[in-house]
């Protein structure tokens, strides 16, 4: 069949117009793909990222267990500290530094608790690495100073306790200590009482500078400022018995007798338990012929401090009165156990072997 042109150019468009309805389904269907592709894309990507943000969170969760961990034993192992019960709080504290290697805080609390354990090489090792962890800490120095000077080691104490100072210049617990350095230096008490005093300044309420400064003055035989100091000192601590025996001790040596006993009394009274207290006690009783008395309070002395000559030579010179002679000549051996130098003890003991051959 012949076409005419008009029927060609009809046939020609019908053609054209096909190849391009196919042309745009096929695009599309290519675009569907790649679009439904992209959605899939997008969802992984999505999934991946969420279980990323979801790792991440655990981790910053398990960080924040670790950090809380730590801190959480350095809590308990203050309590154990405050109870006394070193052992119990060192503990505590080396689970806070195994927890948080970097804790800075717990090494500082353990090297405290090793130093009122008396264990000051520990203390000081524990300190050591507080201050590797921050070198500026202030506190860390102070407490190593301490520990040094507990050892004895002056020199490392001052040096520790100064640079305290130059990192916190208004530091008054750090005057305090450079004034106990001093005070055991039999020369150095000037430098002690200038000390104690900067503490003082800084701190109006430090008893326990007010008691040091008064045993430098007593020391000193400056017993009017001694007095002072021991009456500030329990005004600002009322249950510090040494400060009460230490005034009861200057009125025994102006010959006031009845105004020392009534401070060894109050000494007593604070329900601190303090030996000394007792044993000025039991020789004021002693003097008054109360011998039974006496025996009681220095015992009750000796209990407190096992190792305190004086007490046995003063007992068993009650004993001696009472007419008990073997239990006088134990107390004496013992006080000369203690102290074979006793001479007091020695004379004692040479009465009773008189008396008793």
């Amino acid at each position: 069949m012949k076409l005419d042109k008009t029927q060609l150019k009809l046939f020609l468009l019908l053609i054209i117009v096909f190849c391009f309805s196919f042309s745009c389904s096929e695009n599309k269907i290519v675009k569907d793909e790649s679009s439904n592709s992209q959605e899939k894309k997008e969802t992984v990507q999505g999934e991946n990222k969420e279980e990323s943000g979801k790792n991440n969170t655990e981790e910053n969760k398990t960080e924040k267990k670790h950090l809380s961990q730590s801190e959480e034993y350095i809590v308990k192992g203050q309590d154990k500290e405050k109870e006394n019960f070193f052992d119990e709080a060192i503990l505590y504290f080396k689970k806070a530094t195994e927890e948080d290697q970097k804790n800075a805080k717990a090494f500082y609390y353990l090297g405290i608790a090793f130093r009122k354990k008396n264990d000051h090489d520990q203390a000081v090792q524990a300190l050591k690495k507080a201050i590797e962890l921050i070198p500026d800490f202030a506190e860390a120095y102070l407490e190593r100073g301490i520990a040094y000077q507990k050892m004895k080691d002056d020199q490392a104490a001052l040096g520790d306790i100064k640079e305290a100072l130059k990192l916190k210049p208004s530091y008054p617990e750090a005057f305090f200590w450079l004034g106990m350095v001093y005070f055991d230096k039999k020369d150095k008490y000037t430098d002690a009482l200038e000390y104690f005093t900067k503490a003082i300044e800084m701190k109006k309420d430090y008893y326990e500078a007010y008691y040091r400064r008064g045993l430098v003055y007593k020391s000193m035989n400056r017993k009017t400022e001694a007095m002072n100091d021991f009456l500030k000192t329990i005004e600002y601590k009322k249950d510090f018995p040494e400060a009460y025996t230490e005034i009861g001790i200057i009125y025994y040596s102006k010959k006031e007798k009845e105004k020392s006993f009534e401070f060894f009394k109050k000494s007593v009274e604070t329900g601190v338990p303090y030996a000394n207290a007792h044993y000025h006690i039991g020789l004021i009783l002693y003097e008054r012929n109360q011998y039974q008395e006496a025996v009681s309070e220095l015992t009750t002395a000796i209990k407190l401090n096992p190792v305190y000559a004086e007490a046995y030579n003063q007992r068993g010179m009650a004993y001696d009165k009472l007419g008990k002679y073997n239990e006088a000549l134990s107390d004496f051996n013992q006080a000369l156990v203690i102290n074979p130098n006793y001479s007091e003890a020695i004379y004692n003991r040479g009465v009773i072997y008189y008396k008793t051959k």
